[in-house]
C-alpha cells in the first residue's frame, strides 16, 4: 500500500468525537473504507503488517484522523512456552487475540482483511487475507 493522501469520516458521528466509519483516500487511486469492527492490516517497521480489529475512530484535538486497534499476535510473537499446548494444532496463518490496544493515525491502515475467530474465549484466530 501507498501513502493515504486524504481520508473522510463517512459514518455516524458518535460521543466523544468518534466516528463509525472512514474512507481513505491513497495516493494510488485506491480508496479504503474502514469501519469500527472492521480488521485491519497495518503498516509498521516489521516485514509484515500489523493485524488489529478498530476499536474506535476519532479526531484528536489537532483534528488528526485516528484509529484505536486491538491488537492480534503472530506465532512468532508468542513465546514457545505458551505455544506448545497448541503445537500440531495451529496453521502458520493462525493469531492470537489479545487485549492489548493503542492509537494510531488512520493512515497506517493498509487494508482490510477478514479474521475468522476459531474458539471462543481461547483467543485463537485464522487470518484470511
Amino acid at each position: 500500500g501507498g501513502a493515504s493522501a486524504s481520508a473522510e469520516w463517512t459514518g455516524k458521528k458518535l460521543p466523544w468525537s468518534s466516528f463509525s466509519a472512514v474512507r481513505l483516500y491513497y495516493d494510488d487511486g485506491r480508496e479504503l473504507n474502514v469501519s469500527v469492527g472492521d480488521c485491519v492490516c497495518m503498516h509498521g517497521d516489521e516485514e509484515e503488517p500489523f493485524i488489529g480489529a478498530v476499536v474506535k475512530l476519532y479526531e484528536d484535538s489537532r483534528g488528526q484522523k485516528n484509529v484505536k486497534t486491538r491488537w492480534f499476535f503472530r506465532q512468532t510473537d508468542v513465546s514457545a512456552d505458551l505455544l506448545e499446548p497448541l503445537r500440531g494444532k495451529l496453521v502458520p496463518k493462525d493469531v492470537f487475540s489479545s487485549s492489548s490496544t493503542d492509537d494510531n493515525s488512520v493512515f497506517f491502515v493498509v487494508g482490510v482483511i477478514k479474521v475468522a475467530m476459531l474458539a471462543q474465549g481461547a483467543g485463537e484466530a485464522t487470518v484470511s487475507v
